[in-house]
């Protein structure tokens, strides 16, 4: 247990940590509703047991869900990302990879997975649409189609 063995701090700070479940962002989550009507989606996350719950809770739907607390493996660790394709019945080199932290980047794209950094959302789409995702939703955050992504369609 992390609270017995730092200290009266930690375990006082435990509460607030657990009972925070975080706020949605919509314009992400519909951009995941829209790219699931045309590809399967799955998270990876170093999480605890409760990803499920919190997703759940603010309404967030992916095709596949894995926790590291239920896989029993972290990212970096490259069985964590195979674990997950062999779960969803799909080889690492057609995954695309999506992650905000670069090392886990890295550790992808060493097993040949298609990985690239999370910036934004408007960011996101563009590189989606950039691999060929008919994404067609418009957003405010959102920025056009690299003109090489709009000459290959």
């Amino acid at each position: 247990m992390v609270g017995g063995g730092f200290g009266p701090a930690v375990r006082d700070a435990l509460g607030p940590w657990r009972a925070d479940r975080g706020e949605p962002d919509t314009t992400t989550i519909g951009l995941l509703t829209e790219i699931r009507r045309h590809l399967p989606v799955g998270v990876l996350s170093n999480c605890t047991d409760a990803l499920r719950t919190d997703l759940q809770l603010h309404g967030i739907t992916f095709d596949h869900i894995f926790p590291s607390a239920e896989l029993g493996i972290d990212k970096p660790s490259p069985h964590a990302y195979r674990r997950a394709a062999e779960h969803m019945g799909i080889p690492t080199r057609a995954l695309a990879y999506f992650d905000d932290e670069p090392t886990f980047v890295h550790a992808a794209r060493t097993l040949g997975i298609q990985a690239h950094l999370f910036t934004s959302p408007a960011e996101f789409t563009a590189r989606l649409r950039a691999l060929g995702l008919p994404l067609t939703s418009r957003d405010r955050h959102e920025v056009p189609a690299p003109a090489s992504a709009a000459r290959e369609r």
